[in-house]
């Protein structure tokens, strides 16, 4: 109940953070891609890199199609602000108990660096909560054995990639996670199986935007267009670029 009420509390005491700043322009990028897919993958920004990150365009896109324009904003931030919320909780959980979840969930829910980015429409929000995601369903499925959370947990990782690529430098600290605590694990083929799964999670997320892309105008192949911008960024160590 803590949790659920914490975005109530944050919204008394920040009224706009479900808002994107006016002074940065690439979130309106988005905004616009939400609010007319079809004609900003077509006309306005084709092979771009923009258009590739349907992994937080296409809920963008399905809350302004069946919601008015407030009630969308307020639907798409809540619940990604949740599930990034929510995740940690159960991660923590999982690893150090339920007070430790409790707190680190607060302390992360009310951190500015994570309300600025939940509450702005560019694709950092969606990044920090699919990573989240993926871990939470991934050490479920790999500490349970149930097969079906390692798929969700790939699936979640393949809409974080197809949010912004340059998130696979991300994937060391999330693949870190489902190491077996003993060395013997990897001779398991029980491990193997899931990180087939994981693969497949993937690679069946990125098939259905592929769907999604064709049937709004734009390219079956839209992915391509993010691996190239990466291969420009060459060169560039990204853990030592100021700000």
């Amino acid at each position: 109940m803590l949790l659920l009420g914490l975005p109530l509390v944050l919204t008394m005491v920040v009224p706009d953070w479900m808002y994107s700043q006016t002074d940065f322009i690439d979130s309106w990028v988005y905004y616009g891609f939400f609010r007319h897919l079809e004609a900003y993958s077509v006309s306005m920004f084709p092979q771009t890199y923009y258009g590739t990150r349907l992994g937080w365009i296409v809920p963008g896109y399905l809350a302004y199609r069946f919601f008015t324009p407030f009630e969308a904003t307020l639907i798409l931030h809540l619940v990604f602000y949740c599930l990034a919320v929510g995740s940690l909780f159960v991660i923590v959980r999982r690893v150090s108990g339920s007070s430790s979840g409790l707190f680190a969930a607060l302390a992360f829910g009310l951190y500015l660096p994570t309300v600025r980015a939940l509450g702005s429409d560019y694709v950092d929000g969606a990044v920090i909560a699919y990573a989240l995601l993926t871990v939470a369903f991934g050490l479920r499925g790999v500490e349970e054995s149930k097969r079906v959370w390692t798929l969700a947990s790939g699936i979640a990782a393949g809409l974080m990639l197809n949010s912004n690529i340059g998130a696979v430098l991300l994937f060391p600290s999330l693949v870190v996670w489902f190491v077996p605590r003993q060395l013997a694990g990897w001779r398991s083929l029980s491990l193997w199986v899931h990180a087939v799964l994981w693969a497949v999670g993937i690679a069946l997320a990125t098939a259905v935007l592929v769907a999604i892309s064709v049937g709004t105008g734009g390219d079956w192949d839209f992915f391509l267009n993010s691996l190239r911008w990466m291969r420009g960024q060459q060169g560039t160590n990204p853990w030592d670029v100021t700000g």
